[in-house]
Formats: C-alpha cells, structure tokens, sequence
C-alpha cells in the first residue's frame, strides 16, 4: 500500500513537470511573437502582398505597458524593449531545461514509465491548458491585426500628409472602429439571446434559485407555485433586458454606419473641390481603405473570442 502511494506521487510529480513544461513553451511562442514583432520579423513577406511595409519594428502594447514605469523615448524603445523580452525569453529556456531535466531524472528511476503514460499525461494537461492555449492564441491573433494596422499608419506618415489628409485618416479609422464595434455587438447579443432562448437551461440548478428561501417552505403546493412566479420573473426580466440591450445596440449600430458613410462620401466630394496640394491622393486613400479594412479583421477577432468564451461558459 505504502509502496503504490509512492508510486502515484511520483506520478503526480512527473505530470505536474510535464504541465509545467507545456505551459512554459505555450508562453514562450507568446514572447517569441513579441520579439518578432519589435525584430521586423512578424510577417513572412512571401506569403502576404501588401502597399505598405512588414518589416518594421513595431514593439507591442503588451510589451510598453509592461514597461510603462519607465522612461522610455522613440532613442531607446528598441534597446529597452528588446532586452527585457529577451531577458523573459531566456528565463523561460532555463526553466524548462530545468524542468526538462528533472523529468528525465524522475522517469528513468520510475519502473514502469511508458510512452504510453506519457501520451496519457499529455492529452489530460492538453484539455486542462486548452483554455489559457487558446487565450494565448487570440493575443497573437489580435497582435498580427494591430502590427498591420501600425504599418499602415507609418506607411501613411510617410508620405508627410498635411493635417487635412491626418485628420482624415484618424477620423475614418475612428469611426470605422465605432462602426465595425457596434456592429459586432448586435450579432454578440443576438448570439446571446438565441441561446438564452434555445437551450434548455435548468432554473433549479442556477445560483438564482439556490439563493432563494423558497424552498424552504415545508407546503409543497405553495412552494411550486411560488417557485413558477419567481421564475416566470427572472425569465421575464432577462428577456426584458437582453431586448432592451439590443435595442440600444441597434441603435448605436446605424448612428456609426451612417457617420462612417458620411465621412467616405465627405472625403470623396472633398477631393474633388480641394486643390491639388489640399486633397488625399490615392496612395492615401489606399492606405486609409487598407487600415479601415485590418480595424474591421481586428474588431471580428475580438468578438470571435468574446462568442467562444461566452460559449464555454454557457456549457
């Protein structure tokens, strides 16, 4: 009995080193996405066709507002950026070599250790890390659409626009972010609201029901019936404030639609009445067309986690 207790220690002592292995490496892709993308090395300029440049150093907001408390300038962003996620980087290669190590230790002194064990480990850690894996995931998605739309800006800067075709650009991104959000959030709610009304969900098993004292009342009779008023209420109060909510969001949806059309079509006639030094050439409006495009990709990523995590949360 002693014997099978330690055996199922130094079993559990492997999985957690296996565990601790697959996380390291899992934040390890994360800072090597970082330092790729303050490197220039983010995007492979073989497998995308862009007007604007993928090779700029772009060190993500991740990275700044890690260093926020110092005093960083546009001389010595690079250097300091670049050391510290080097520095985290190194940290994560000698953790793992350490963990990597004492895991060779402990299996070849297990009797009894398989691939097969090993396989098993993997595949449990694997479901139990999926939700930090896929949280990991989206950053890296969301930081690919936000170095592409910091190109693009720099590529505009470029062309030493006036503060006529500046304003223009900002304007057109902001109102496309307002635009593309809004939207977004309609389909979110409504994603909500059908599953609020298609799944079969149990009010005697919600936190609701367990935080009443109804079912305390020892009169059966009574106590159905006020436990059929209590939730005739919250279904009618929850589908009351998801209308409400959609309402709202609807409404926000087509004020930023129509703003957005609006500035196009401003920018448009504005090209026409402007004088030639005044107006946005089209290499402009390419590029304001470019980021409106990458705001929209970057909008749709973050509602997509937002749907999947409402999701896995619903299960």
């Amino acid at each position: 009995m002693k014997n099978r207790n330690n055996q199922r220690e130094k079993l559990q002592d492997i999985a957690l080193l296996v565990y601790k292995m697959k996380l390291i490496l899992m934040y390890h892709r994360l800072w090597t996405i970082y330092l790729k993308s303050g490197m220039g090395q983010l995007i492979q300029k073989s497998k995308i066709q862009c007007n604007y440049p993928v090779d700029i150093k772009i060190w993500p907001k991740e990275v700044k507002n890690m260093l926020s408390s110092r005093k960083i300038n546009k001389t010595n962003e690079h250097k300091i950026c670049s050391q510290f996620v080097e520095c985290h980087l190194r940290k994560f290669n000698d953790q793992f070599e350490q963990y990597h190590m004492e895991w060779h230790k402990q299996t070849d002194h297990f009797h009894g250790y398989t691939y097969q064990i090993l396989q098993l480990f993997e595949n449990y850690i694997k479901q139990y890390l999926h939700p930090i894996s896929v949280k990991i995931e989206h950053i890296i998605e969301v930081l690919h659409c936000d170095y592409h739309i910091q190109a693009i800006e720099h590529e505009f800067n470029c062309h030493n626009p006036n503060e006529y075709q500046k304003n223009i650009m900002k304007q057109l991104c902001q109102s496309m972010y307002k635009k593309e959000t809004t939207e977004q959030e309609v389909h979110f709610l409504q994603q909500q609201i059908n599953y609020f009304n298609l799944t079969d969900q149990s009010f005697e098993d919600s936190s609701i029901f367990q935080s009443t004292n109804i079912h305390s009342i020892e009169n059966s009779l009574i106590r159905q019936h006020l436990l059929n008023q209590y939730k005739d209420i919250v279904t009618q109060s929850k589908t009351f404030f998801l209308n409400v909510r959609m309402t709202i969001a609807e409404e926000q949806q087509d004020k930023y639609k129509e703003i957005h059309d609006l500035e196009i079509k401003k920018m448009w006639l504005d090209r026409h009445v402007m004088n030639h030094q005044e107006k946005l050439p089209l290499i402009m409006i390419d590029l304001i067309n470019e980021c409106c495009h990458k705001i929209h990709e970057y909008i749709q990523c973050i509602y997509k986690f937002k749907s999947q995590s409402f999701l896995s949360s619903s299960v």
